[in-house]
């Protein structure tokens, strides 16, 4: 067992300790479901002193176990220190519920391997341990139809929202890098948050969730940036002409960098700007290219891997480009037949996929981004963000926030793209336009010919986090660079 499994099972002893009335809900987790000979003690004890009537928390269930001598008395000292230590390792934002599954499911696993084990040795015909197997199965099983349901009194929700505000301390937001996004989602991205970025073909959504997913692993979150659309190397050329262009301030075109079309002096540079970004993300940044029929599931096992890599790492952000391209594979609510039929229709498919995709947000405590394909409704424009994802009305239910990008050459045709060619709302358009800004330090004498500069719109439709404002950015398409407009402090890239 693997040191990620066993915070999970004292996750569930730290919860019971914090929590004792929370031992009725986990009622189907016996000790011998646990791997760890203490944590298999501990709620040994804690069951023992629960079905006495009395008080289980740490001191009594280290006095418990020490007077049914099931701990040695030359170890006692490190045992109560472990043992008081459990209540310090619960995340209270996970259900103890499911950690108590998770726990029961390993459990399983580990007798059925043994009783596989034994084809080698030949102590057992086939037909018995299969017949084994299915006998586990059925004993291990939990009741997902009739889950425990907790009603929180006022007392209970005040102690939920007291114990929310100390991890907010210990785990603040997710720096974006873009300060009036991290300001309109509070302070940066949560654990259990989904932001959902629709735009056209072009527009510059996965120039933005790359720009994001870089600055994030940065400041110091792990990050899997699921591409379904471009290949890992042309994503990190994106990310490599712009952290070059940052480093030094000048300017080669991702395309060139991808194709390695730059002249020789410029080549070590960009070795020496790629070696830079591999040290200042620390291999936080994961960039997949996955194969078709790629499911939640996969993207869970995904998750888990990476944090076994990185266990330093407390925050952890998935970004899916688009989320359309997943698909819906077996779960314990959706036999083969059902994912099949639900695959072939996208609208029906998405929002399934919405839910499950928040509940993986919620339960692994991660942030979530991905891109949304454009409606051809909205792709014309004057349309809110909230009504161009595809397969809409849950992927808008289940997000904290939704933006919608917009990019163009001119501010008069940025405008047009955002309030629609046929639109009459001349206020509208005319504070797009206004808004519609350069950076203080782009000046007259800007000297960078090469650079493609174009105005950028993201239209907030909702926001869980506060008011829905929305952002405006340049954007140096050229080397995927979106800079806040509104920063007047902000200093042109290489200058230092």
């Amino acid at each position: 067992m693997n040191q990620h499994d066993k915070i999970i099972e004292r996750q569930v002893l730290g919860s019971i300790f914090m929590r004792p009335e929370s031992i009725d809900e986990i009622t189907f987790l016996e000790p011998e479901d646990f791997y760890d000979p203490l944590n298999k003690l501990v709620l040994k004890s804690i069951r023992r002193l629960h079905l006495a009537k009395k008080e289980y928390g740490s001191a009594s269930v280290y006095f418990d176990l020490k007077t049914h001598k099931e701990i040695n008395s030359k170890d006692e000292d490190p045992y109560f220190e472990i043992i008081n230590n459990l209540q310090t390792e619960i995340n209270e934002s996970q259900s103890i519920g499911r950690f108590a599954r998770i726990v029961k499911g390993y459990s399983r696993d580990r007798q059925i391997h043994a009783e596989i084990a034994k084809l080698t040795d030949n102590s057992a015909s086939v037909e018995d341990i299969l017949k084994r197997i299915q006998s586990i199965h059925e004993a291990t099983q939990v009741d997902e139809e009739n889950p425990v349901i907790e009603l929180a009194s006022v007392s209970r929700a005040h102690e939920k929202l007291t114990d929310k505000w100390e991890s907010e301390k210990k785990n603040p937001g997710i720096k974006t890098g873009l300060s009036n996004l991290d300001k309109l989602l509070a302070g940066g991205l949560r654990g259990g948050d989904m932001f959902g970025l629709a735009g056209s073909a072009g527009g510059g959504k996965s120039a933005f969730l790359g720009q994001v997913a870089y600055d994030a692993a940065y400041n110091g979150a792990l990050i899997l940036y699921f591409s379904f659309e471009m290949p890992v190397d042309e994503i990190y050329a994106r990310l490599l002409s712009r952290a070059h262009y940052l480093k030094t301030g000048k300017m080669i075109d991702s395309r060139s960098v991808h194709i390695g079309e730059f002249e020789q002096d410029q080549k070590q540079s960009v070795q020496d700007t790629g070696h830079a970004m591999n040290e200042a993300t620390g291999g936080r940044l994961l960039i997949s290219h996955p194969p078709v029929m790629v499911t939640p599931n996969h993207i869970r096992e995904a998750v888990k891997q990476a944090r076994r890599e990185h266990p330093e790492v407390k925050q952890t952000v998935v970004i899916l480009d688009p989320l359309q391209r997943l698909m819906l594979g077996e779960s314990a609510t959706i036999d083969k037949k059902q994912a099949d039929y639900l695959n072939r229709n996208e609208i029906d498919r998405v929002g399934i996929l919405a839910s499950e995709i928040k509940r993986l947000a919620d339960n692994e405590n991660i942030a979530v981004l991905f891109a949304s394909d454009t409606t051809k409704s909205g792709a014309a424009g004057g349309q809110s963000s909230t009504q161009t994802l595809r397969g809409s009305y849950m992927l808008n239910h289940v997000c904290t926030v939704v933006g919608g990008i917009h990019t163009a050459t001119t501010p008069e045709e940025l405008a047009e793209s955002v309030v629609g060619s046929f639109s009459t709302n001349k206020d509208a358009k005319e504070t797009i336009k206004k808004n519609a800004k350069k950076p203080s330090w782009v000046t007259d004498d800007f000297d960078h010919e090469d650079s493609v500069d174009r105005f950028t719109h993201l239209e907030i439709s909702k926001n869980r986090r506060g008011s829905a404002q929305n952002l405006n950015y340049f954007f140096m398409a050229n080397t995927m660079s979106f800079f806040d407009a509104t920063d007047e402090d902000a200093e042109e890239p290489g200058v230092k």
